[in-house]
């Protein structure tokens, strides 16, 4: 990106490369969606990601900070996110929010053309290293809801408080947990009476939304966006918590999973 360009000059100028037919189809074929995901594949990029005219609030609330970062309510504005505060404000709930267009986690773009970018490496950052989105709370925890539950269409990572008696339950299973990204699909505990994939990772430095599409979404062809995914604190790394409604195992007879992560955090 040359000096010269806002986040968002950008944006507009990779969605308008992929907004015809022909582009969107090449887009998608990239993203290797066609086989794993036939849901998916019958969209377009633009049904997928959404355009930079979208009039989704989150996403004009992003593009007003990055007009003018001294607003109240940009609470840091960088050249790939801002951090806003969450609803109801207090020192325990913030939001991450990407600068450039992506409709949520069901976009291919997170895993393909900005697999670069580790959002979650960021969220995690900002949440606990005592600036402007700092989160105030004995457990920290980061999430991002499924298509179904959320209320707005602009990708957005919770940075929240993250509930004591779910994280102590995570803990207390932590043999179940495989550190393997590989068997993450089969490494399933139950948190809170619901079904959770879990995997321990060492550190945030791998993307996140790659991981899950490569070893979970894939292999399972499933959808990327059913998924909810967590993220918070374990012993020597991080607990990586992917759910979705469907989700089942014979281990727990009558339990299933969760379209969303609000289950496991505070935001009031």
């Amino acid at each position: 990106m040359k000096s010269s360009d806002s986040p968002l000059e950008l944006s507009r100028r990779e969605f308008v490369g992929y907004s015809g037919a022909a582009g969107a189809a090449a887009a998608l074929a990239a993203t290797r969606l066609a086989a794993p995901d036939a849901r998916s594949c019958k969209r377009g990029l633009a049904d997928l990601c959404g355009t930079t005219s979208d009039g989704v609030y989150l996403w004009k609330s992003v593009q007003a900070c990055v007009k003018d970062p001294s607003r109240p309510d940009c609470l840091v504005t960088k050249p790939e996110y801002v951090v806003l505060p969450g609803d109801p404000e207090n020192n325990h709930d913030f939001l991450l929010v990407p600068t450039k267009r992506i409709k949520g986690i069901e976009c291919p773009l997170l895993w393909t053309e900005y697999k670069g970018i580790n959002y979650w490496e960021d969220a995690w950052t900002q949440a606990t290293n005592g600036g402007k989105g700092n989160v105030t709370y004995s457990v920290v925890g980061l999430g991002v809801n499924s298509v179904g539950p959320r209320k707005e269409a602009q990708l957005h990572i919770h940075m929240a408080g993250f509930r004591d008696g779910a994280f102590e339950e995570i803990k207390r299973q932590d043999g179940k947990i495989t550190r393997q990204p590989g068997a993450w699909p089969d490494s399933i505990i139950e948190v809170d009476g619901y079904l959770y994939r879990a995997l321990h990772l060492p550190s945030l430095s791998q993307n996140i939304f790659v991981l899950l599409y490569d070893d979970v979404v894939r292999p399972l062809k499933d959808d990327m966006g059913e998924q909810a995914v967590l993220v918070t604190k374990a012993a020597g790394g991080f607990y990586v918590l992917d759910t979705q409604g469907s989700l089942k195992d014979s281990k727990y007879p009558g339990k299933g999973g969760t379209d969303t992560c609000d289950r496991l955090l505070v935001y009031a």
